[in-house]
């Protein structure tokens, strides 16, 4: 198997998670004016969608928090089990399918795709109960899933001897849910509550 090697910090024209941010704006709003118009039967949803691109260009500073400056770590984005390959143990010996990888700022790791999950706040109300807990049994269970994740995460961290950085991050439910709103937002006309994940934020700029 060949092996590549890749520095700490791969190299990016982007220097903070802001510049990325903007960047990430500027080429998704350009990408969704040429696309299909969106189908909207609700001024809320209208209102959460178009709204989305300029409010988190305020916040894209206050989001990166502490993680302006990087590390930006080389991301997968299609991690699943389908591209992982184990022996007949169930021992791990690689990941396949990089060709869409990116150096990304460390904010927008997120979990396996086999543990991932829709924001609450941009999801359908009914499912969650309400201090946001999931209500069906696999919304549970998939919550545990990312608790036992997260714990492989720290112990990992701990036995290596470096910082929690990863598991920081994952537990940053808030910047998580950004993340995954903007990914969301990509898909061309697809509307959706995606501005609700910065309420979180309001009020952070000014402390």
């Amino acid at each position: 198997m060949d092996r590549f090697a890749i520095s700490a910090t791969p190299p990016t024209p982007l220097q903070t998670s802001t510049a990325h941010g903007q960047h990430w704006l500027s080429s998704k709003c350009q990408k969704r004016g040429g696309g299909r118009p969106a189908v909207l039967t609700h001024d809320e949803i209208l209102d959460c969608t178009t709204k989305f691109p300029a409010r988190l260009s305020e916040l894209a500073d206050v989001i990166a928090g502490p993680y302006n400056e990087g590390p930006f770590p080389l991301v997968h984005v299609d991690y699943g089990h389908n591209n992982i390959i184990v022996d007949a143990g169930y021992n791990m010996l690689g990941v396949i399918d990089w060709e869409y990888a990116i150096a990304t700022p460390c904010g927008m790791v997120e979990f396996p795709l086999a543990v991932s999950a829709l924001p609450v706040a941009v999801d359908a109300p009914w499912n969650y109960n309400p201090d946001g807990s999931a209500k069906a049994a696999d919304g549970i269970a998939q919550h545990k899933d990312r608790e036992g994740y997260l714990q492989v995460v720290r112990d990992a961290e701990s036995e290596l001897g470096i910082p929690p950085k990863l598991s920081e991050v994952l537990r940053n439910e808030k910047v998580r849910d950004v993340t995954a709103a903007m990914k969301l937002f990509s898909v061309d006309g697809k509307p959706g509550f995606f501005s609700r994940v910065l309420d979180a934020f309001d009020g952070a700029e000014d402390g």
